[in-house]
This record gives C-alpha cells, structure tokens and sequence, in this order.
C-alpha cells in the first residue's frame, strides 16, 4: 500500500471513527483501525465487539493494498503533521514521511481484523439527519451505563404506527421523544441500540444536513450517514421495559413553568444539596413553586418561583435535582409542563409546552 494526501483531510476522517476503537481490550487488534486502498479511496474502519464505523476519502494512489495499524499512535501522528502526507506499508511496518519528518509503526494482517459481515436487512428507510440527531440527543444521556439489565444499557428504537419513538431509562428516570417517520413496516418493531453506538451516531450526525439511510434486520442496524460514512452495530438482544404506563398516566396536577427560570433555582438550590443523593424537595401551592435543599452540615437553600398553578391543596415531592436539570436541558421550549399523579409510584411528569413529542419522567425521592 502507498499514497499520498493532505494530512488536514486524513485527520478529520480519522475523527469520525476512531471513537469506536477499544484501547482497553484483551485483543491488541481492536486497538487497530483498518486501512484499505483500491481505485483511489482509502476506506479507514474501526471497531470493537459490537460497533463499527468506516468512512472513505480520495487519496492519491500509488499502490493499492490493506493492513491495520494502532489507532492512537497513527491518530496523534497525523494530528501532529502540518503538510501533506505519504504512508506506504511494507512487510509488517507503516511508513509515514511528511516534510522531514519520518516514522514507523507496527502493523497487524489485515485479514485478521474483525469486521462486520453485512448481514442482509429486512427493512430500510430514510430519515432526516437532523431529526434523528434531535431524538438520539434528547434521550441518550438517559441511558444506564453499566446496569446488569443489559437491555437498559441503549437506546429504544419504537417504529409504530407510523411515528419512530425513542426511549431511556435507568429505573429512576425515562426520557421519550418521538415523531412521524415513513418506513414500509407493516407491523411495530421494537430494537435496542447499544448505548456506546449511540453515542458514536450522535457525533457522526453533528454535522450533517442530509438524509440518513437506516438498513436493519433483527440482529444489526446499519446507519448510512453520507455517500462515504456509515455505522453498524449491532442489537441488545434484550426486552425493553413497558413504558407506556408511566406516560400515560392521570394527572392531577399540571404546573405550567418557565423553563430557564426553573433551570436556574434548580442550579441555585442545588448548593447545599446532598453531594451524594442530590436530593431537593418541590413544595406546590397555587400560582407558586418553592424547591428547597438541605445538606447534613446544616447548610441550607429556599427560592419561590411564580408558576401556573390552581389549585387548593398543593402537594410536595423530592426529586435527585440533577436528574431535573438534565431533562429540562434538552428540551427547547419556552415553558414546560410539570405534571404530578396520585398514583402509587408517585411519578412526575415532565414535558415541553410547544409540538415536540417529548416527555421526561422522574421517580421520587424520600427526602
């Protein structure tokens, strides 16, 4: 393999999918990218167990070939150049000059590396990037990182009815977005997308104002993001808790708030919270919200804030407050509702005043 190009252009490409790279693992070649040449197109794919990303760029061919070579040692190389670069392999060694600067790093057979096989999809459809941007954003950070119901550690992806739902939750939060979307399932489909490959859609789509093409089969999901990016990874095999029942809830209770002054008394209380538990106590009266914190070295905090509110009883309930801030941050709207049930699990109900389908629930807190 041998090829010349611009080092600007080999770097933004090598940070679209170097994110994927497991540096961790017992297998020294997912610590690897890959790198293939043919026809003019260097193909860079990294990947781990269950994530693969691959993007292709125009590159000055000399001779084609492919090998794989440690991803952050070649990364930070590249970062680190100015002018344009030529890469050759020969034997077991990479070769990059660029200016008067040389270098060389090991490399792993290429035919070893482990790359996705393209499984056949039973369904493909087109969606805006924007829009899947906005319902990956809005729900990812809800997620649970490493709970041993494994089918809590992604995203649901909910195609029904003609509307694409996505859904996350820990046990003590669940955060729902959704809008219409055209696809030809006849039937609803439920899949769950690992949490990490999530988070490697949501930064591959920051940029992109096109459409993305989404082929899946009940195994693997495979987002085509451009001509010359794309993502595949593969489904948590795994049951996704019922959660229409927490949404649909009766309400007794619907405060209508302002949301950045709710955002900033939240932050403001927040102070003397429990560093640990972060527990905030929300008192309702008519026409006011009062959110209050203690902390066991005796310090404490109290603001009122004016809301739409009437009625005559009021209610109060504990709430982790960071998991309040975290909900009313991605929402966009001006004014939020607060909705509050009777019901035994005391939930509280929080979504944006405007059209976004989007609705964030929060378990309570003994305080």
């Amino acid at each position: 393999m041998y090829f010349n190009t611009d080092s600007k252009a080999l770097m933004q490409a090598l940070k679209k999918v170097t994110g994927v790279v497991d540096s961790r693992s017992t297998m020294p070649i997912y610590g690897n990218i890959a790198l293939s040449l043919s026809e003019g197109e260097l193909t860079i794919t990294a990947c781990d167990s269950e994530t693969q990303s691959t993007v292709s760029i125009p590159v000055d061919e000399i001779e084609s070939g492919s090998t794989t070579v440690p991803a952050d040692k070649f990364n930070k190389i590249v970062s680190a150049l100015k002018a344009d670069v030529s890469v050759s392999t020969e034997k077991d060694v990479l070769h990059l000059k660029s200016g008067r600067g040389r270098f060389k790093l090991s490399t792993l057979p290429y035919d070893d590396y482990p790359l996705m096989a393209a499984d056949k999809s039973t369904t493909q459809f087109n969606i805006e990037a924007k829009l899947l941007l906005k319902l990956v954003s809005s729900t990812i950070p809800f997620t649970s990182i490493s709970d041993v119901r494994y089918y809590l550690n992604g995203l649901l992806f909910d195609f029904n009815d003609g509307y694409l739902t996505v859904v996350a939750t820990n046990g003590h939060r669940l955060a729902l977005s959704s809008d219409r979307v055209e696809t030809e399932l006849q039937d609803a489909l439920q899949i769950i997308l690992p949490r990490k490959s999530a988070l490697e859609l949501r930064k591959l789509l920051l940029d992109v104002d096109d459409t993305v093409t989404v082929s899946m089969n009940q195994t693997m999901i495979n987002f085509e993001i451009s001509g010359n990016l794309t993502l595949t990874s593969k489904l948590i095999d795994g049951r996704f808790p019922e959660y229409l029942n927490l949404i649909q809830q009766v309400n007794v209770y619907e405060a209508i708030i302002d949301r950045q002054d709710l955002i900033d008394m939240c932050k403001r209380v927040s102070i003397t919270s429990n560093e640990k538990y972060k527990g905030c106590r929300f008192t309702f009266a008519k026409g006011l919200l009062t959110g209050s914190s203690r902390n066991p070295d005796q310090s404490e905090s109290e603001e009122t804030l004016d809301i739409e509110l009437d009625c005559e009883n009021g209610f109060e309930v504990g709430l982790n407050i960071d998991y309040l801030i975290d909900s009313l941050s991605v929402m966009e709207s001006e004014k939020i509702i607060w909705s509050h049930s009777d019901s035994l699990n005391n939930s509280m109900l929080v979504e944006p005043l405007s059209d976004d389908i989007m609705k964030h629930v929060i378990m309570p807190m003994k305080l």
